[in-house]
């Protein structure tokens, strides 16, 4: 099955192109309603470190961007330690919206949180409560086989998922201490009813099969496990499914009826764990999931490291998937050839417009580098009629 978007039509190859030194979008009028925050300016691109340009794969648009309403704007928030790159909306039954994020702050647990921001809307968020930190995590231990826990552990990679029947369910991975290349990076669950602080519990890293694919791993490379996250969702006959990377060549999918598992790969014919991407071009990391109504399904990722490019798939079951009309949907180029890291998604309830989140590199207003939150809208074509 092929999706195609007005306009654009399905590229079938993915052909190399051109270094990402292309052209920034032209300015569009603002969508009524919608943020008007600053878009990204060329002479951003030079007050922080440049990231390294890499050639693109797939057919990258002229802009930077396609498919998208308006140029991604910076949200107004202030963003908190090394930026809040990977970010989820809940919306409570009280109304408003929640936006979670983590925080990794210096050498502790303690500093190593989860946090919500509440307000009326996206860009009107009126308070921030931190929720739990590190000290949660019972089940990651000291890199220096003492048998004592880290005191270094933390949470990375969430993704919350809220439904008034199940509550909140935290989709996060949990590491010893961020150190790429030297320790693992293990997807786990934390679950509240209230979403409240101190009701939340922590149920551990996954269990079932994932447990004994991480231990294949580190037997046959010689090197930690890792995974960039996914997403949480729960099926329409109350069993659940997460999509990961770090478990395939790009996306795998793992189901199990209840959170505490056992967790089991979704499988092809053969029995090996199934590539929901197979004609993915990289190596794909950070990959969100969005049932953004029954029968369409989206799926977002970023190529590679540094990212470049991001990505964008549709499904009509959440299993078999194409790209959502010509890809990448979005290069450094939308951003004034700014880093960007990832991209996460919800449906607005007021509007019925799909909302994306991109994660941009920037200067923060404390001054220092990181990752800044930018918003745009996608109004049209991704209910997949």
């Amino acid at each position: 099955m092929r999706f195609r978007v007005s306009g654009f039509g399905f590229q079938g190859a993915c052909l190399l192109c051109a270094a990402l030194a292309l052209a920034a979008p032209k300015p569009q009028p603002p969508l009524r309603g919608q943020w008007q925050g600053r878009s990204a300016r060329a002479e951003d691109a030079e007050v922080c470190d440049r990231l390294p340009d890499r050639v693109v794969a797939g057919d990258p648009p002229a802009s930077g961007l396609r498919h998208w309403a308006e140029p991604f704007r910076e949200l107004p928030y202030e963003v908190e330690h090394q930026g809040n790159s990977y970010l989820s909306v809940t919306h409570p039954p009280s109304g408003g919206i929640e936006l979670w994020a983590n925080a990794w702050g210096p050498d502790h647990a303690t500093n190593r949180t989860i946090f919500v921001r509440r307000g009326p809307a996206i860009d009107r968020l009126t308070s921030t409560e931190i929720l739990f930190d590190g000290t949660l995590i019972d089940d990651v231990y000291a890199l220096d086989g003492s048998g004592e826990l880290a005191p270094t552990r933390g949470f990375t990679r969430p993704c919350m998922y809220y439904a008034p029947e199940d509550g909140y369910v935290l989709l996060c991975c949990v590491c010893p201490d961020y150190l790429p290349g030297r320790t693992y990076l293990l997807p786990a669950l934390v679950v509240s009813e209230s979403g409240r602080p101190g009701t939340w519990r922590y149920l551990g890293m996954l269990k079932g099969e994932p447990e004994t694919e991480a231990e294949r791993i580190r037997e046959e490379t010689r090197r930690p496990p890792r995974s960039d996250g996914g997403t949480l969702v729960k099926l329409n006959d109350g069993t659940w499914r997460i999509y990961l990377n770090g478990f395939s060549p790009t996306v795998a999918a793992l189901e199990a009826d209840a959170l505490e598992g056992p967790w089991r790969f979704v499988r092809d014919g053969g029995g090996a764990i199934r590539e929901l991407l197979p004609d993915f071009p990289c190596n794909g990391i950070f990959p969100f999931v969005l049932r953004a109504a029954p029968g369409a399904w989206h799926l977002w990722l970023t190529d590679t490291w540094p990212p470049q490019s991001i990505w964008h798939y549709a499904s009509r079951d959440g299993l078999a998937w194409s790209r959502f009309g010509a890809q990448p949907e979005i290069t450094r180029a939308a951003v004034a050839g700014r880093g960007i890291k990832c991209l996460r998604a919800y449906v607005a309830p007021e509007t019925g417009s799909l909302v994306g989140l991109l994660a941009v590199w920037g200067r923060r207003r404390d001054g220092a580098c990181g990752w800044l939150n930018y918003m745009s809208r996608m109004e049209k074509g991704f209910l997949l009629k």
